[in-house]
């Protein structure tokens, strides 16, 4: 039986309340200690739903009972509180995406090698075992040579006081919802694409941006990419190879319950490749564990792939910025 270990919230979100806090509950890895929220009354409701203490987010970070902090603030405020939890010397689970810039990406990744501790991405669809067979049977060549990959995710407009509509904190499609896709093509891929183009707009009364594309080139196929908010919910990567295609849908947020399929379609027919239910928030926190406990050392290779993900993302935070400046 391993030894559960200590873990405390930073952020009362809706995203915790939904996925990862009734997942830390049920996973005996983890003993829920204390949430930390800015307001005492939500801190009190999430407190008695999740049988724990709660605290100011200092409370989290100085309790000595507290080895590790999922951290679920407005992303502009994921540096600020990603620094101070790795600075109280615990490991740190971090919502996606990372941080809202390549320089504070590297700056978290430094500061946990610096300490000895694990500082992850919160993507919690790659844990999936579905991407993992959409991978083999991509190597496999079962749809031929790859050509092209397209994903989308995208869902309607936001009401006016969500937090993904307030740019003093990080909002926009960009740091909202193009992770998904990007994290996708460039881990079916790999990193060293020779080429990206990229176009989206913004809305000028909120001063976000809402929309847009992003394009990859490799030197014998493409990703083509697009995001945003005011669309129809759309969630679906489809890969178009030499001799047929693979779909999924739901690709990125797969709920518990639901079973898995990749659909291939060739000159032979259609095939489902079916994959079991699970709870990918699940396996994700299983993951933050492994790392924690050394039983998994490929993290050197995961915070490669959280800069590799951050430079794009973070050039096209910029210029959405700049525009919304001008």
């Amino acid at each position: 039986m391993k030894k559960p270990l200590n873990i405390a919230i930073i952020g009362c979100s809706a995203i915790a309340d939904k996925t990862v806090l009734p997942t830390i509950i049920e996973n005996p890895l983890f003993n829920l200690v204390m949430v930390g929220s800015r307001s005492v009354e939500k801190g009190k409701q999430f407190a008695a739903k999740y049988k724990c203490d709660f605290g100011s987010y200092d409370d989290v970070l100085n309790s000595s009972r507290v080895d590790a902090v999922y951290v679920s603030v407005p992303t502009g405020l994921h540096y600020e509180w990603g620094m101070r939890v790795l600075q109280a010397k615990k490991h740190l689970l971090l919502e996606k995406p990372f941080t809202s810039t390549l320089e504070q990406s590297q700056s978290l990744i430094n500061i946990a090698a610096q300490f000895n501790l694990i500082a992850m991405e919160g993507l919690a669809y790659v844990y999936h075992p579905y991407f993992e067979k959409l991978k083999e049977l991509i190597n496999k060549k079962i749809i031929g040579d790859i050509r092209l990959f397209e994903s989308s995710f995208g869902f309607p407009s936001l009401p006016l006081t969500d937090i993904r509509n307030q740019n003093e904190i990080g909002g926009g499609a960009i740091l909202d919802n193009l992770i998904y896709p990007l994290s996708a093509s460039l881990e079916i891929f790999g990193k060293k694409y020779t080429n990206k183009s990229y176009y989206f707009q913004n809305n000028e009364e909120l001063q976000i941006d809402e929309r847009g594309f992003l394009r990859l080139d490799w030197a014998n196929y493409s990703a083509n990419l697009t995001y945003g908010f005011g669309f129809s919910y759309k969630n679906r990567i489809e890969i178009w190879g030499s001799e047929g295609t693979i779909i999924v849908d739901r690709a990125y947020t797969k709920p518990a319950n639901m079973t898995a399929e990749i659909v291939i379609k060739t000159d032979k027919g259609t095939e489902i490749v079916e994959i079991r239910a699970v709870n990918q928030f699940h396996l994700m926190l299983d993951g933050f564990y492994h790392k924690i406990s050394g039983e998994d050392r490929s993290f050197k290779n995961e915070k490669d792939d959280i800069l590799m993900r951050m430079e794009i993302i973070s050039e096209m935070y910029k210029a959405s910025q700049n525009l919304n400046h001008e």
